[in-house]
């Protein structure tokens, strides 16, 4: 069961959102708040976290600008990722090669271009979201990496980390 409620209420504030997911042994999900704050909504996305190819990296495009009614992704020189994806929908998985690459996000007329860096053997979601100056911008949230594997009978301590960042543990484990 997932509740959201406004930053710094006590648990006991009726919730503004809440829902409940069913994830199965061995599966991950991404739960998105989604849509505009008059319209929020709380989305389960299915993830696939298993490695990807030697030398590649799967990136999957969430797009999360209120501010454009269709976004395009594309690595410059590389595949497309996402045309046409409205929001708050996300595209399907794609592998790229690993390394340094250039993101060039296009919407309602408006274009720009976002470096990124893709780890070897990652699962990484990247946001398209609304940038102060009216444009697009990228953050790319790691889902997950072959640097910091979990092993399959570790249990998680803490709480779930949200905003793609992961504490360490004392013992080099990531703190769930």
């Amino acid at each position: 069961a997932v509740s959201v409620r406004p930053a710094g209420s006590p648990g006991a504030t009726p919730p503004a959102l809440s829902l409940r997911v069913e994830v199965d042994a061995g599966e991950a999900v991404t739960l998105a708040l989604t849509g505009t704050f008059a319209d929020l909504d709380l989305q389960p996305l299915p993830d696939d976290l298993t490695p990807p190819d030697d030398g590649t990296a799967r990136v999957r495009v969430l797009a999360a600008a209120a501010g454009a009614h269709t976004v395009d992704v594309a690595v410059e020189g590389g595949p497309t990722l996402a045309a046409g994806l409205s929001f708050p929908a996300a595209s399907a998985p794609s592998a790229i090669p690993a390394g340094p690459v250039r993101v060039r996000l296009t919407a309602d007329g408006r274009a720009t271009t976002v470096p990124v860096d893709l780890a070897a053997g990652t699962v990484v979601s990247l946001l398209v979201l609304d940038s102060p100056d009216g444009g697009l911008t990228v953050r790319t949230v790691l889902d997950a990496s072959p640097a910091a594997p979990i092993p399959p009978d570790a249990v998680p301590v803490g709480g779930v980390a949200a905003g793609g960042r992961v504490a360490v543990e004392h013992d080099g484990l990531p703190k769930l």
